[in-house]
């Protein structure tokens, strides 16, 4: 973490998270908060062979594409801008997020499937 008068960066290291068949050399995310520019977010992935990498966004709002690589959403009066800046080549879709509720004492995992925001 470094903090500074008008800058806030945390980061962390993510790599051990990933069993050793996703061949993730390293996965590091980067949060930083500036008052002009608000919060950025940051991955620095690394494999060690090519391979598609998927990444979720989830919403309590419904995503709407403001252009090829870029979506907003807004939940509670919060709006959220996502700008994908890297790569240039992806492949993006938006869909509702459908879950497993909680279930009844000792069957945590058999409560009903509901769709709960989205996800992009």
């Amino acid at each position: 973490m470094k903090l500074d008068k008008d800058r806030v960066v945390l980061w962390g290291d993510a790599t051990a998270a990933y069993e050793p068949e996703f061949s993730v050399k390293k996965f590091v995310r980067r949060f930083e908060f500036t008052p002009q520019t608000g919060f950025t977010v940051s991955d620095e992935v690394q494999l060690e062979k090519p391979a598609i990498v998927t990444s979720s966004l989830h919403s309590d709002g419904v995503f709407t594409r403001e252009a090829v690589n870029r979506f907003s959403t807004s939940a509670s009066g919060i709006n959220l801008l996502v700008e994908i800046t890297e790569p240039k080549q992806l492949k993006t879709e938006m869909q509702p997020n459908d879950l497993t509720a909680p279930g009844p004492p000792g069957s945590v995992d058999k409560g009903e499937r509901q769709e709960r925001g989205y996800s992009c």
